[in-house]
């Protein structure tokens, strides 16, 4: 990731923000150094707070124009308290006058250097800065950087807030931005807060410095009776508050939800405009999914260029990409520095897609989101986000956190417009009562999120939430999940069936027909006094790997069926790296469909941008879940087959046509490739869409697989079950010199006789009681051919694959090589060996060391002797002691000035059973 920046990294793992400025997080301390000077040069520092205030004779406990929170302020100005925002912080609650808010070291040190020191009494301690210290022009952005550092804290922690102020004092609340949590023990930690100038009323910039105590956890299910414990002692420090004016930058797609499908391409329209009427320059760079960079344009902006300009990024693929816009200054002295920082920058995200949509309009309500306690600003989105997708499901809650009856018709509003523009057959919209309305739990006395609990209350208790609910949509939701994704409750209560009764009948007053949803963990069982008129929503946790999905979920499977939605929890960029996301998720979705589930759902994969301009910021995962779902919609799985040892394939068939879903699960890179006729003219489809013909050379299609599935369409269905169904009833073989007997079989796949032969051509060397059969098989019919095996004794032990030649007809004539994997090795053994080259004994000579691990995992002792051989020199052969179940043997060998021979041979090594026929061969290369 050397040259992928680390802003663009947080993007990734995150997803939480488009606009990044300033970034100075791979600054060296001289380029530092560089940019403040430069930055300084062009005026852009509002004003820097280093606290070396004894310089100008302050030799007070307190810095100028910033006050204590929690206490009457010291300040000859008589109409201090006549700003709304200083009688706000000197009435603030939790913030006691005892507190100590100061300079540290005192001022009097002057051969030191000062900061701004908060430290606990009890309470949380801290400090606001006057209103009228900070003046904001309008339409400026501003950027706050600040030092913090702690004491150790276990609780505690200090936090930096900035925001605009309004003419009379007051906070505009939508402008206030807070830091992270810091806990920085003795360590300098920088932070940065941006401040977007779009608020007309702007008149001053306000900020605070907290050192703040834990507060109770408004989700913890001990509700009010929680006890939290605070820090006794704690300090925190905080230095060089600077705060800069920077450019207003934005950039955007056509799009608002950035997502476009072709034939349009991405546009970009990228503004910047400085009220400081610096020169500027601008450089856009597009960065794909494995952090590449695929595009750049290069802008000149001020001095009679344009501020506003489009740009069509010359993509050559679908996919999800990243844009990075940075922003420099043009004039003064540096320049041309190698070490400049950008003043100003604009990171976001978006997705190009093909023109692919859902098969068929009954499967796209098969797929979709989970937006639970989506943020109501971005419930503008949501109808252009599922248009664009061509899903058709998601799930909705009818409250958020911080919903109460004050507010209630602004909640009631968003829901309008969404179920408004969702109505009709297309889509399936599902309501959840999770969260609850925090007030609504306080007026129940329930703990947070109990919604079962909830409807244990009386009715007229919480009609005043459900009633405006049910009665305003229960026409047109049939769908009503009964608490968290994840909640154990419902597994758990003893009074279930009772209670799900109850709810039932309730809810049937208002909405016909209606249908609970239950929250579910896969990994819980299926409750058998549970009726099957209620629906489930099964959590499938990132731990839970996605070829376990088809074992967890085959209780569900058997009568009576069980209507069931899986939710697909996908880890984030900070748990895996991008590639290997995008892996997870179409294996966890292709798995899943092999389970036949109702409907599959992820959680909402997208963040919101900037306040500046409400945007969707797409994760990529967005994407893969929008392509794959339109690869499997209208197809079902059918077979599962592996064209060699370490890859794997699943056959798709339905009303959208045959498919094969192919990976590498393991195997070498170099091996992991298709190499045979798949019928028809092949097309492989990747996670984005891109399609490309998969080549046909020497009457074979040829394909390389990676670990990421792709998808292979227009192929012959019948052909592909019929390579599937190509195998023996044991694939393992012991590597004894004794009569090995198999059963190979094979099945018609066709809805025709078929009629031909087939002639067994590999593994080389290899006797077969049977190498040629006639056969003629009904539709539907299975051969199985009794087929006795042996091999030479110096065979290698490994994967092998049994080859054969068919040649028949059907509607048509095929003349097609199958194959199918064994394995030749010793039950019972673990074998493992390695070759090192060493320096030998005589000057200028090199060794070869071959070292074996021999342990025996069966269950009866093991007499063997272990040897290796090499061309030119003498056979070694050691003896084993008696090997017991559970023990392991180490032994070495060493060919003395081996370099010239391991030029052309190999050295030979295995295992020989002392009484009786088993023979384990290996052979070895050197590492060079």
């Amino acid at each position: 990731m050397s040259r992928f920046p680390k802003v663009l990294a947080c993007v990734l793992a995150m997803l939480t923000t488009s606009s990044l400025s300033l970034a100075q997080s791979r600054a060296s301390d001289s380029e530092q150094a560089e940019r403040k000077l430069h930055l300084l040069e062009q005026k852009r520092l509002l004003r820097k707070f280093d606290f070396e205030e004894f310089k100008e004779n302050n030799l007070e406990n307190f810095p100028e124009d910033w006050y204590p929170i929690g206490r009457p302020p010291r300040s000859p100005d008589p109409n201090f308290m006549d700003h709304a925002l200083h009688r706000q912080m000197a009435r603030r609650d939790g913030f006691p006058a005892y507190a100590f808010v100061r300079f540290d070291p005192p001022q009097i040190q002057t051969n030191v250097n000062h900061a701004f020191y908060l430290g606990l009494n009890g309470g949380s301690a801290g400090a606001y800065l006057a209103v009228g210290a900070l003046p904001a022009v309008p339409s400026s952005d501003y950027l706050i950087h600040a030092r913090v550092k702690t004491s150790p804290l276990q609780a505690a922690y200090a936090q930096l807030i900035v925001y605009f102020l309004d003419i009379s004092g007051r906070i505009i609340e939508p402008s206030v931005r807070r830091s992270e949590h810091i806990r920085s023990p003795d360590q300098w930690k920088q932070v940065s807060l941006k401040l977007w100038g779009e608020y007309p009323n702007a008149a001053w910039i306000g900020m605070q410095i907290e050192l703040r105590q834990p507060e109770a956890n408004p989700e913890s299910p001990l509700g009010r009776h929680q006890i939290v414990l605070q820090e006794i002692n704690g300090a925190a420090w905080f230095d060089d508050i600077d705060i800069w004016q920077i450019p207003f930058v934005t950039v955007s797609t056509q799009s608002t939800v950035n997502i476009i499908r072709t034939p349009e391409r991405p546009r970009l329209r990228m503004h910047v405009r400085d009220v400081t009427g610096g020169r500027l320059e601008s450089t856009v760079e597009l960065y794909d999914h494995h952090q590449r960079v695929v595009a750049r344009n290069h802008q000149r902006v001020g001095g009679g260029e344009p501020s506003i300009w489009q740009w069509t990024p010359p993509l050559e693929r679908y996919g999800w990409y990243v844009l990075d816009m940075k922003v420099f200054d043009r004039g003064g002295k540096n320049h041309d520095s190698p070490y400049r920082s950008p003043v100003a920058r604009s990171v976001g995200a978006f997705l190009w897609l093909g023109d692919d949509t859902l098969a068929h309009s009954t499967d796209a309500k098969r797929f979709g989101f989970s937006a639970e306690n989506l943020p109501e600003r971005q419930f503008p989105l949501l109808p252009d986000i599922l248009k664009v997708s061509g899903v058709g499901s998601v799930l909705l809650s009818a409250w958020d956190a911080h919903t109460d009856l004050e507010h209630f018709q602004n909640r009631e509003s968003l829901l309008d417009n969404v179920m408004r523009q969702l109505s009709g057959p297309a889509h399936r919209v599902a309501i959840s009562f999770h969260p609850l309305p925090r007030a609504l739990e306080h007026d129940l006395a329930i703990y947070p999120n109990d919604v079962l609990t909830m409807f244990d209350r009386p009715w007229s208790r919480r009609a005043a939430y459900l009633a405006p609910i049910l009665t305003q949509y229960g026409q047109q939701v049939r769908w009503w999940k009964l608490g968290r994704i994840d909640s154990i409750q419902p597994f758990f209560d003893p009074q279930l069936p009772s209670r799900l009764a109850t709810i039932k009948r309730e809810l049937s007053t208002l909405t016909p027909s209606p249908r609970l949803v239950l929250p579910w963990r896969i990994t819980q069982s299926r409750r058998s006094d549970v009726t099957d008129d209620h629906e489930y929503a099964i959590n499938v946790p990132p731990f839970v790997l996605p070829q376990q999905i088809p074992d967890y979920m085959a209780d569900w499977r058997q009568p009576p069926l069980a209507t069931v939605s899986l939710k697909l929890a996908i880890p984030s960029a900070r748990q895996l790296n991008q590639p290997a996301r995008i892996t997870d998720l179409i294996l966890r979705m292709l798995y899943a469909w092999k389970s036949h589930p109702d409907s599959i759902l992820i959680e909402r994969p997208w963040a919101a941008s900037s306040d500046r301009q409400l945007t969707l910021l797409p994760d990529p995962l967005l994407g893969v879940f929008i392509n794959t779902a339109a690869r499997l919609s209208g197809r079902r799985v059918l077979h599962e087959m592996s064209f060699s040892r370490g890859t794997h394939a699943m056959i798709l068939d339905g009303p959208a046509g045959p498919a094969l879903a192919a990976w590498n699960t393991d195997a070498d890179p170099e091996n992991a490739v298709i190499q045979l006729q798949l019928g028809g003219e092949p097309v492989a489809v990747d996670e984005w869409g891109n399609r490309s013909p998969v080549p046909l050379i020497n009457n074979q299609h040829q394909l390389r697989l990676t670990r990421t599935p792709v998808f292979i369409e227009n192929i012959d269905a019948q052909l592909a079950a019929f390579r599937a169904s190509f195998r023996l009833d044991d694939p393992f073989i012991e590597s004894r010199q004794i009569p090995h007997n198999r059963v190979l079989s094979f099945t018609n796949t066709w809805p025709v006789a078929i009629t031909g032969r087939f002639v067994v051509t590999g593994p080389k060397r290899w006797r077969f009681s049977t190498t040629r059969h006639d056969f003629t098989l009904r539709p539907g019919e299975t051969m199985r051919i009794p087929v006795e095996l042996g091999f030479p004794i110096s065979e290698i032990a490994g994967h092998k694959s049994l080859q054969a030649v068919f040649d028949f007809t059907t509607d048509r004539n095929y003349h097609i090589q199958l194959h199918t994997p064994m394995e030749l090795g010793l039950r019972g053994v673990d074998f493992k060996s390695d070759l090192t080259l060493q320096p030998g004994t005589q000057p200028g000579t090199v060794d070869a060391v071959v070292t074996m691990r021999i342990a025996n995992v069966g269950d009866q002792p093991l007499l063997a002797y272990a040897f290796a051989a090499l061309t030119g020199y003498p056979r070694q052969e050691k003896v084993l002691p008696r090997l017991e179940p559970g023990r392991s043997v180490v032994r070495s060998f060493r060919f003395d000035n081996a370099a010239d021979a391991l030029k052309t041979n190999r050295i030979r090594i295995g295992l020989r059973e002392a009484d009786g026929s088993a023979v384990l061969n290996h052979v070895h290369t050197p590492k060079r």
